[in-house]
């Protein structure tokens, strides 16, 4: 009986959020700006390689990132995700993955990205496996990519564009397809203390979400972020911490019908 009601429960809330506000299980709900420094030179940090593959080789020569997170601090719904970025003179290369649901009902996602710089373009490129396991009823996955360019319009403004599944690989036998999404971004560095970043997210199938936010750096070691998901009226912020190359963050979102959702980011990016 447990089990059942955490299966309906993970169902229910993965409907809701995928109809709600075209999230899917690999974005976070508590930090959907996670990776936004995709589109900034000072703000970029680990995440920024799997939000956006051409990000990379902005990256510094190493930088790692994990997360979690208690979706509507719901025991059954748990997202952990890991990102690697390792740049050199050739271009740069990253390690993405992530787990979401518990362990009667999981998705899970590994990816090997590579980017390269050509002038004021990016480019990137990702090749992904994911995984979707049911208890008593086995597990199935399937191989597929992404691919993502950035522009950097000036010195403050960066541009770009990624998209996910682009080809719509299927998922065989049960599962039907993995549809594609993609996302058009936009980041501004209004000064060395606050960057503002706004996004637009299309998944197949699903209507549009605009997301806006900003973050703000002060007294030199501490910052916040706030922020807004159009489609669902989900607000989003947090606060955090840094210190040499590591940073700690504390991230908290809420939805109007499934509550709260908090989240804990660890980074490490030398200086």
């Amino acid at each position: 009986m447990i089990v059942l009601k955490t299966l309906i429960l993970i169902l229910f809330a993965c409907q809701t959020i995928c109809l709600g506000y075209a999230q899917r299980a690999r974005y976070p709900v508590a930090a959907p700006y996670a990776g936004w420094g995709a589109y900034s030179k000072k703000f970029i940090d680990a995440f920024s390689c799997s939000y956006n593959q051409a990000a990379i080789p902005d990256m510094p020569a190493f930088a790692a990132g994990v997360y979690g997170e208690q979706r509507f601090l719901a025991s059954g719904l748990h997202m952990f995700s890991l990102s690697l970025a390792l740049n050199g003179r050739f271009g740069g290369f990253g390690l993405n993955a992530w787990y979401f649901g518990n362990q009667d009902l999981n998705e899970s996602h590994l990816g090997l990205a590579y980017g390269k710089k050509l002038g004021d373009i990016n480019l990137g490129i990702q090749f992904d496996y994911r995984r979707y396991m049911v208890a008593g009823a086995g597990s199935e996955g399937a191989a597929t990519f992404e691919i993502g360019a950035i522009w950097r319009i000036s010195d403050r403004v960066r541009t770009g564009i990624h998209v996910f599944n682009p080809v719509g690989v299927s998922l065989p036998g049960r599962w039907g397809n993995s549809p594609y999404a993609y996302h058009a971004g936009l980041g501004f560095e209004a000064s060395d203390q606050v960057f503002l970043c706004m996004q637009v997210i299309k998944e197949e199938g699903k209507p549009a979400d605009i997301i806006a936010g900003l973050q703000y750096v002060f007294a030199g070691q501490f910052f916040a972020r706030i922020g807004m998901a159009a489609a669902a009226s989900l607000p989003f912020g947090s606060a955090g911490w840094k210190w040499e190359g590591l940073r700690i963050e504390m991230a908290l979102s809420h939805h109007a019908q499934l509550g709260f959702s908090p989240g804990l980011m660890l980074l490490y990016q030398p200086p």
